[in-house]
């Protein structure tokens, strides 16, 4: 894990699903999915409680009801629940980088204010860098990796850093 975090007056988290959170690997030619990262469902029920003093955006390139589907059958999601009862937003960000200066105008935010949680540096950590804000570069989570030693980071220890 790397990361840059300079404000500790961080109101919002930019949060990326696959790789991040999700594992997800490619088989001939297919992506398929495996589970939610260690912490995971904990992280974003600790978040969401009212006196967190955050928010956590969904902040992905993938379909809404596509990812809903993924998380739920990761077991993100209880009967019932949508991505709107885990998340305080969706956001779809399909460039390369990312482009967070839409969420900086959405809530009124400075970059310093903002945390972005991704595991690719040319699209995450480099879209963190362009607008100044924080960011955690966590070990992509893959199925072929998810055992390894150096690719485990339980998503509760993103509260240390806010």
């Amino acid at each position: 894990m790397k990361y840059k975090i300079f404000s500790r007056n961080i109101t919002h988290i930019a949060l990326d699903v696959y790789g991040t959170i999700l594992a997800v690997d490619e088989v001939d030619d297919s992506e398929i999915f495996f589970g939610a990262r260690e912490g995971t469902r904990e992280f974003l029920e600790e978040c969401k409680k009212p006196d967190s003093g955050v928010e956590v955006v969904c902040a992905s390139d993938a379909v809404p009801a596509e990812l809903e589907l993924t998380m739920r059958d990761a077991g993100l999601l209880k009967e019932g629940e949508t991505l709107n009862d885990i998340f305080y937003d969706i956001v779809t960000l399909r460039t390369t980088p990312k482009d967070y200066s839409v969420l900086l105008e959405k809530y009124w935010i400075d970059g310093h204010n903002l945390l972005v949680v991704g595991d690719r540096e040319e699209k995450e950590i480099e879209g963190a860098e362009m607008i100044g804000a924080n960011w955690i570069l966590v070990p992509e989570y893959s199925i072929k990796n998810r055992m390894k030693e150096s690719y485990r980071f339980n998503m509760m220890d993103i509260l240390k850093f806010i």
